[in-house]
């Protein structure tokens, strides 16, 4: 359970949500006619500022995030949004994973460089060990952004011997 855990939060990391190309316009799209303007229920979603100000989104946990609460409950309630029909459940769930991402207004870039999953700026064995340790379930590394070094989209045993041929080339 833990590995596909790591594999999910690592799939998040390089594919992240971005605010302004992907959720902005479905509040724009959806939710204009009461959130934007006027700010119904005291809610503006007319941009990333006023809607994390809104108190309505916990950062990290959709769950707990009154704007999903109301995005998932059944179209016959009368606190479900938006009010006339629904979002789709891809939209519902990008909207679940910007948040369960931090809720960020920008998407997530790595910030080392690939292969350097602990950060320390050097290519080594270190890097090795804690890869190892990711891909069997035993740890966790500081930047999975930089674990897939060989580009598959997965982080396994393949990733580990591209470092490792790159280390010692």
């Amino acid at each position: 359970m833990v590995k596909i855990y790591s594999y999910i939060v690592l799939f998040s990391l390089l594919f992240s949500v971005d605010y302004e190309s992907e959720i902005q316009p479905i509040f724009n799209n959806h939710c204009g006619n009461c959130h934007l303007g006027n700010s119904a229920g005291g809610l503006n979603l007319s941009n990333y500022d006023n809607v994390i100000l809104s108190g309505s989104i916990v950062a990290g946990d959709h769950a707990a995030s009154e704007l999903y609460q109301r995005l998932i409950l059944p179209e016959s309630s009368n606190q479900d949004m938006p009010p006339a029909g629904a979002l789709t459940q891809v939209q519902i769930d990008l909207i679940a994973d910007w948040i369960d991402e931090g809720a960020l207004s920008e998407e997530v870039s790595c910030s080392v460089d690939l292969g350097d999953v602990n950060g320390d700026g050097l290519l080594n064995v270190l890097d090795v060990v804690s890869l190892a340790q990711l891909v069997l379930g035993n740890g966790s590394i500081a930047f999975e952004c930089a674990a897939d070094y060989n580009d598959d989209d997965l982080i396994n045993v393949l990733d580990i011997v591209s470092i490792v041929n790159a280390i010692l080339g």
